[in-house]
């Protein structure tokens, strides 16, 4: 049973880690990376177009207007907060993204050989990406979508960055109560492990 947590915990984690690496790449400013992996995006057929990442936004109308703003160099209202928090964001994410990695070989370490150390490392790592992930998509969504709501007055939605940070937090979630079970399992495991080297032992020494 232990084997098995692992192996799905393993396969969780190195999910969650692409879906970090997904809102990571919000932090672009080049215009296909923020168009394609934007936090929030405006979408109105043959009106207005917005795709705002972490460090910038990108705002085209059916007029032909095109603009961008750096939020470090422009002088909207919602540039200080968005660029303060765009770069935090980045920084917690890339912590999670590494912690996930890090669960990510411990875990198919632990499916090989099921310990009760192991996993609990995991937990500990796991929680700390779940809450490095949720303090940066929080601190983002919450402070400066709102003051991208009232710049451009329309309806926003999330983008692929907060979605898939969203659910990689969840998944490592879910992988640190995978472990919490395979912690409770891991002796058990391990006695099993060690009972066939240790009847092979009775076996030689009575020869």
């Amino acid at each position: 049973m232990s084997v098995v947590l692992n192996a799905t915990s393993a396969l969780l984690s190195v999910t969650s880690f692409t879906f970090y690496f997904i809102g990571v790449i919000g932090y672009s400013v080049r215009e296909e990376a923020v168009k394609n992996v934007n936090w929030f995006h405006v979408f109105q057929r043959n009106s207005v177009h917005v795709n705002a990442g972490l460090r910038a936004l990108y705002y085209e109308d059916s007029t032909g207007t095109n603009a961008q703003a750096i939020y470090a160099d422009c002088t909207q209202d919602f540039c200080d907060r968005c660029d303060k928090y765009g770069h935090s964001t980045f920084a917690l994410l890339v912590v999670a993204l590494v912690l996930a990695f890090i669960v990510t070989l411990l875990s198919v370490s632990g499916a090989f050989a099921p310990s009760s150390s192991i996993s609990g490392a995991n937990i500990a790592l796991s929680v700390t990406s779940v809450i490095f992930g949720a303090v940066g998509f929080g601190l983002f969504t919450h402070i400066c979508f709102p003051k991208l709501e009232n710049e451009v007055n329309v309806d926003w939605d999330y983008g692929p960055g907060a979605i898939f940070t969203l659910i990689a937090f969840l998944l490592m979630f879910i992988v640190a109560v995978l472990q919490v079970v395979a912690t409770a399992l891991a002796p058990k495991a391990e006695a099993a492990t060690a009972s066939p080297v240790k009847s092979e032992a009775v076996s030689t020494n009575e020869l």
